[in-house]
C-alpha cells in the first residue's frame, strides 16, 4: 500500500511545505483507510521508507498506538537533516574528482551556505522544503522503535554512507544498539538499490534492481511479519 508525497501524482497539498510530522499524519491517515479492508491482518502491518521517506516510517513506527509490526529502514539517514545535506554534498564533490578530505570541506561550506539561503530566500522548492525540515532530527524517533527494524545500506551509495548512519546510531544508543536492530549492506549497489556505481549518470531505470537487495528484503519480511 503506497501513500504519495503530497502534490505529487495528483494528490493534493505541496510536498515542499509539509515538514515530516506533517508528512507522517498523511502516513496514520493512510494506516486507518487500510485497516478497514478485510484483507488485512491488522496486526501485522510493516511499513518501509526509502531515503528521506524513512524519516516519516520512523515517526509512525516509533508511537504504539499505531501497531506498527516492524519498519524496513532502505538507504535511511539515521542523522539530522543538516548531516543529510552534508552526506549527499561530500558524496557530489568526491564524483567529481575530489578526494573525501577536500569533498568534506567543500560540503560543510555548501551546507552552511545552502541552509542559510532556505532561511532567507526560500524561492524554490527545494529550498522551502529544507526550511521546513532544517532542525529535523530521528533520534527521538529512533530511540522509541521497540520493534524488529531492518536497516538496509547500499555499498555505493553516494547520498547515505553507511558508516556515517551507523557512528549516528551507536552514538544514540551509546554503543549498545537494541538486538531488534538488523542491519545489512547491498553490494554492488546504489542509492536506488539498483546494480550501478556511485557516480553513476544516466537513466538509472536502465540499471537492473540487485538480486541481493531482493533476497534480504524478502527474506527478512518473511521471518518477520
Amino acid at each position: 500500500f503506497y501513500i504519495n508525497t503530497q502534490g505529487v501524482d495528483g494528490s493534493e497539498g505541496r510536498w515542499q511545505r509539509a515538514d515530516y510530522l506533517h508528512r507522517a499524519e498523511d502516513i496514520e491517515s493512510g494506516l486507518r483507510i487500510l485497516r478497514q479492508r478485510d484483507i488485512v491482518d491488522t496486526n501485522r502491518i510493516a511499513l518501509f521508507g526509502h531515503g528521506e521517506g524513512a524519516y516519516i516510517a520512523q515517526i509512525v513506527s516509533s508511537k504504539k498506538q499505531n501497531n506498527i509490526t516492524a519498519i524496513l529502514n532502505l538507504a535511511a539517514p539515521t542523522f539530522d537533516y543538516r548531516t543529510k545535506v552534508l552526506n549527499a554534498y561530500h558524496g557530489e564533490y568526491v564524483c567529481t574528482g575530489k578526494d573525501s578530505t577536500a569533498a568534506y570541506s567543500k560540503a560543510e561550506r555548501q551546507t552552511k551556505s545552502s541552509l542559510g539561503w532556505v532561511n532567507t530566500f526560500p524561492v524554490i522548492k527545494k529550498w522551502r522544503h529544507g526550511k521546513v525540515n532544517k532542525d529535523f532530527n530521528p533520534a527521538e524517533y529512533i530511540g522509541n522503535l521497540t520493534i524488529p527494524s531492518l536497516f538496509v545500506f547500499a555499498e555505493n551509495d553516494e547520498e547515505i554512507y553507511s558508516d556515517w548512519a551507523m557512528e549516528a546510531l551507536e552514538e544514540l544508543f551509546s554503543g549498545d544498539i537494541p538486538d531488534y536492530f538488523y542491519f545489512e549492506e547491498i553490494s554492488g549497489a546504489n542509492h536506488s538499490f539498483r546494480e550501478g556505481d556511485k557516480c553513476f549518470i544516466g537513466d538509472i531505470t536502465t540499471l537492473p534492481f540487485s538480486n541481493q537487495f531482493k533476497a534480504v528484503v524478502r527474506d527478512w519480511v518473511r521471518t518477520h511479519l
